[in-house]
């Protein structure tokens, strides 16, 4: 968890960018997982939770399929997704955030800079 909420400090570094870092992943979630989730965050570190939070429980509730279709509608590279060494569910799921964080930043962080 610690690796990223640095990332996250490191990166995002205005609140415009962490509020449309949060609806980026809001609506990535609202579209593959469950449209009434509503994400209650406004730091770095509760986004973290609250996003490992949702894919511990979509993980957990057996719906493989909506975890993957989210990852696929995030753009996760496939190659790193397989690449990920974990030994339970949790450290994964700190892992996937990671991975889903970046790329949701890039996104984010792209549109803002060529939106100008």
């Amino acid at each position: 968890m610690t690796e990223n909420i640095t990332f996250l400090h490191n990166n995002v570094t205005s609140q415009k960018l962490l509020c449309d870092l949060i609806l980026q992943v809001q609506k990535d979630l609202q579209t593959t997982v469950d449209s009434d989730i509503v994400l209650q965050c406004t730091t770095p570190e509760e986004l973290v939770v609250e996003l490992s939070d949702y894919l511990y429980q979509i993980l957990n509730s057996t719906n493989v399929a909506r975890f993957s279709v989210f990852l696929y509608r995030v753009d996760v590279r496939e190659d790193k997704l397989k690449a990920l060494e974990a030994t339970d569910v949790e450290n994964y799921v700190q892992k996937v955030v990671f991975l889903v964080l970046q790329r949701e930043f890039l996104k984010v962080y792209l549109k803002d800079k060529y939106s100008e």
